[in-house]
């Protein structure tokens, strides 16, 4: 519960208790994509054969195609660093120098963003497609802080549409600290988000927003506003929060935007 608690329960409150994705629900090894069909012949419309990761050849990095990274959401401090590099291989998921045991169960973290990560030796782009229920609820994501510097949380938001900075629910939020000035010096809590039309490994952001006057800037920016910039649905972003004096989480509450 990461320093919550229960305790404010009362008779008649609902609990859902929702199953986790893993990698062998998410990405079955069986349906890994081995090749591709141009459909239709001679278009130059190129079609996986399976879905999003393409199946490698050996456990050596340059036999493997495709890679889901999974960062270290204990790590203290920003730019969070790689924990696992996972493959599909010989029918199975491997963990990057950890044997031939199956790591199919390994746990998708939820409200986190992980990487799909393909090598040169993968011809062409692939698509993920994800199918399950929408959140039509209201939800609490925690943030982490530290005492001394600034803290990274990773944020997948589970919704199924773009949201903008403004629909996130973080301006005028306790969960969110507004920055005293528009100086590197003065800013506070901030968003930071990537592109993925951009075609690069270990990807700086795209854009640093930051709130200041009430509205949402953008880093070097100007004093435009900008809370109608919108994270598209499934884009990972980082929230980083400034030190605070007792290293507390702050609980965010996103409504939906629908």
């Amino acid at each position: 519960l990461n320093g919550d608690t229960l305790g404010d329960a009362t008779t008649g409150d609902a609990l859902v208790i929702a199953e986790y994705w893993t990698l062998g629900t998410l990405f079955p090894a069986s349906g890994a994509t081995t090749a591709w069909t141009e459909t239709p012949a001679a278009s130059g419309n190129w079609v996986q054969n399976g879905h999003a990761i393409m199946a490698s050849t050996s456990v050596l990095p340059s036999g493997r195609r495709s890679e889901i990274l999974f960062y270290n959401l204990a790590a203290v401090g920003t730019d969070i660093s790689v924990q696992g590099f996972y493959f599909i291989h010989a029918g199975i998921w491997k963990l990057s120098n950890g044997g031939a045991t199956d790591r199919s169960n390994t746990v998708f973290p939820p409200d986190a963003f992980f990487a799909i990560r393909h090598g040169l030796s993968v011809p062409f782009p692939t698509i993920f497609k994800s199918v399950g229920e929408v959140e039509a609820g209201k939800f609490t994501i925690p943030l982490s802080t530290r005492t001394t510097g600034s803290q990274d949380t990773l944020i997948g938001l589970p919704r199924p549409v773009g949201v903008t900075l403004n629909q996130l629910g973080l301006k005028g939020s306790d969960a969110f600290v507004a920055s005293t000035s528009v100086l590197p010096s003065s800013r506070r809590d901030q968003v930071l988000v990537y592109s993925s039309e951009t075609q690069l490994r270990n990807k700086t952001p795209a854009a640093i927003y930051f709130v200041h006057g009430g509205i949402w800037k953008l880093t070097n920016g100007g004093a435009g506003d900008r809370g109608a910039v919108v994270i598209p649905a499934g884009e990972a972003f980082v929230i980083r929060k400034y030190q605070t004096l007792d290293g507390s989480s702050a609980f965010w509450l996103n409504h939906p935007s629908y």
